[in-house]
């Protein structure tokens, strides 16, 4: 969060130079995050039925 203000400053001041690439960079970070958030979904969703898989093999 901190890092978007300064940008955000930057931006404003006219230190970076371009506003589009700046643009991008934010669009690339928000897809990371949501991959990341995909992924994390996925592996809990993994976990869940592997121990799922195992309470049922240890009860039969």
């Amino acid at each position: 969060m901190k890092t978007r203000v300064t940008i955000r400053k930057r931006l404003v001041s006219g230190n970076l130079k371009d506003p589009e690439l700046h643009q991008q960079r934010i669009y690339d970070i928000q897809q990371r995050r949501e991959i990341f958030r995909v992924l994390a979904l996925i592996a809990a969703g993994a976990v869940a039925f592997l121990t799922a898989a195992l309470v049922m093999w240890l009860r039969s």
